[in-house]
């Protein structure tokens, strides 16, 4: 059986901040969404340690964790494109 949420609950803020900075962080681009991924990896991490100590009166876990996996393929592919470059600067 699936677990419901305790009455009165409510969506986690930072989970929701999470997955919107992780979609910006996808959509801005390597050099300006590199910022907003880091953001989005410390919104969810916060998310979760919240979700983790509310409770149950607290909801969210799959948008913290979406924010979380955006953010952090963003800040990947950042310093895989950082490295791309400076290889290729390098060898003039």
């Amino acid at each position: 059986m699936k677990n419901r949420p305790v009455p009165g609950t409510k969506r986690s803020a930072l989970a929701v901040w999470s997955l919107v900075l992780g979609l910006f962080a996808i959509l801005l681009g390597i050099y300006l969404g590199f910022f907003a991924a880091i953001a989005a990896g410390n919104c969810g991490h916060q998310a979760l340690a919240r979700l983790k100590q509310g409770g149950g009166h607290l909801t969210g876990r799959g948008l913290a964790i979406a924010g979380l996996v955006l953010g952090y393929f963003e800040i990947f592919w950042a310093v895989v494109w950082f490295i791309i470059i400076g290889f290729g600067f390098s060898h003039r």
